[in-house]
């Protein structure tokens, strides 16, 4: 029988291992919490994707889970400028086109994009629709803007919570080298997105063949990210067993 190569390897080893079975724990209670968290912005998603315009009469007989049409105008119009410096110096600016839409007693700005900012003056007139308040379609000149109405922003903020979560409790789970692994954290993260579409496809029902195609590529970098980082792991584990 061979020494082994480090001897004092499992007397170092044991604060990573009580922080890994710490953060298994905290993670795992994390999941468990985030079922009826995630389920709330899901039902609410599902009332909204099956509401039906609002009543004529729905400002005196409150109806609150239907999509109320009307019309609103356009107060103001700005752009927004935010700019980013690489590591060679190099400045590159994006700009977002708002408008100021007055709507219920009350103004709030929207981005849209530069077709409609370019084609809109103050005074405009927009049709638009909204749920409990918030602007969710906006039509005007001849140009529609489409926005996420707060169900679904909550739904994909929850979704992310907990796939954030399960990436904590997977790594834990699979001990300190995965855990704390560069390719495993790039890898998951790469896959939090397209994930979250599918998801979110799967719950709403929503998606159509090609945005399963699209969805389903875009988790390929991600699950090659993890296949490298995991047969890296297996190599190293023969060879530390040798």
């Amino acid at each position: 029988m061979g020494t082994p190569k480090h001897p004092h390897a499992r007397r170092h080893a044991w604060p990573v291992t009580a922080l890994r079975v710490l953060l298994l724990a905290a993670a795992v209670c994390g999941l468990v919490l985030c079922v009826p968290w995630v389920q709330e912005s899901y039902r609410n998603s599902v009332t909204y994707r099956h509401a039906a315009p609002c009543p004529s009469d729905h400002r005196t007989h409150t109806a609150d889970d239907c999509i109320e049409q009307a019309t609103a105008r356009v107060v103001d119009k700005d752009v927004q400028e935010s700019c980013t410096t690489d590591s060679n110096g190099v400045r590159s600016c994006t700009q977002h086109y708002e408008l100021r839409i007055a709507l219920a007693g009350r103004d709030t700005w929207h981005e849209v994009q530069w077709p409609m900012y370019r084609d809109t003056d103050p005074g405009d007139r927009a049709e638009v629709r909204s749920w409990h308040g918030a602007l969710i379609r906006m039509a005007l000149r001849g140009r529609t803007e489409t926005y996420l109405a707060p169900p679904e922003k909550s739904l994909f903020w929850r979704l992310t919570g907990a796939w954030g979560i399960l990436g904590v409790a997977v790594g834990a789970a699979g001990g300190a080298r995965l855990l704390f692994r560069l390719p495993y954290v790039i890898g998951w993260f790469l896959l939090t997105l397209p994930v979250l579409a599918i998801v979110s496809d799967v719950l709403l029902g929503n998606a159509s063949a090609l945005e399963w195609t699209v969805n389903i590529a875009l988790a390929l970098p991600g699950l090659c990210v993890l296949a490298v980082g995991w047969w890296r792991r297996r190599r190293e584990d023969r060879r530390w067993s040798a």
